[in-house]
C-alpha cells in the first residue's frame, strides 16, 4: 500500500474508544520497528583518542525524492548523533577534511503519515498498515585515502486505522521511529567504521 492510500480512522464515540483498548485494538496512527535490525548504542563504539574535524553531508529523499526542509531535519538530528559519539572534535564546512555523505531514502513521507493524508475511504473498521521500507547509503572518504560504501536497510510498520497491537514491538509515533530509525542507522555506520579500522 502506498504513502498516498493512507487514511486514518477516528474513533468519535467514547463507549466505541473504551471497547477498541479492551479488545487491544489501536484507532490512531501508530508506527512499530522490525524487531530483526541490531540494536546499537553509543556505549557500543570503541571511543577514539584524536578525533578530527567532519565535513557533512546529509539528504533525505522521502518517497525517492530529495526533500531539501526533511533533509535539513535529519542533517540536524545526524549531526547531534555525531557530536555525541566525540568521534569527531567538530563539523565544518571545509570540505579539505574527511568527510561523510549520506542518503536516506524511504518508501513513503513520515510527515505524510503523521498528518494522516491521504486518498480513498476503504479502511472501515478493519484498519490497514503501510510498510516503510528505508534505506541509508553512507560514503565515508578520509583525507588521501579511498571512500568507504556502507548500506544499511531498516523497516518499519505504521497501524492505520484498528488494527491488533504486535506483541512484544515499542508503539511510538511516525516521527520518534523516523528519529529513531535515524540514529540507529547512523550508530551502526560508526560502529562499523570503528571496527573496520577507518575512524
Amino acid at each position: 500500500m502506498r504513502a498516498r492510500s493512507v487514511l486514518v480512522l477516528v474513533c468519535v464515540s467514547g463507549l466505541f474508544a473504551v471497547g477498541c483498548a479492551a479488545t487491544g485494538l489501536t484507532y490512531s496512527l501508530t508506527t512499530y520497528l522490525d524487531p530483526h535490525f541490531p540494536k546499537v548504542t553509543h556505549s557500543d563504539i570503541p571511543p577514539i583518542t584524536d578525533p578530527r574535524p567532519l565535513h557533512l553531508r546529509v539528504e533525505f529523499q522521502p518517497l525517492g525524492k530529495p526533500n531539501l526542509r526533511a533533509s535539513l531535519k535529519a542533517l540536524g538530528k545526524t549531526s547531534k548523533i555525531l557530536l555525541e559519539s566525540k568521534l569527531f572534535s567538530e563539523l565544518t564546512l571545509v570540505e579539505d577534511v574527511n568527510r561523510l555523505s549520506i542518503v536516506m531514502s524511504s518508501a513513503a513521507d513520515p510527515n505524510e503519515l503523521a498528518k494522516g493524508v491521504g486518498m480513498g475511504l476503504t479502511l472501515g473498521l478493519i484498519g490497514e498498515s503501510v510498510t516503510n521500507d528505508y534505506l541509508f547509503t553512507a560514503t565515508y572518504t578520509p583525507v588521501g585515502k579511498e571512500s568507504i560504501k556502507k548500506e544499511y536497510r531498516r523497516t518499519t510498520h505504521t497501524n492505520l486505522g484498528l488494527n491488533k497491537r504486535p506483541e512484544g514491538l515499542q508503539a511510538m509515533s511516525p516521527q520518534e521511529a523516523f528519529d529513531k530509525v535515524l540514529e540507529e542507522f547512523v550508530l551502526s555506520l560508526l560502529r562499523d567504521l570503528r571496527a573496520e579500522g577507518h575512524l
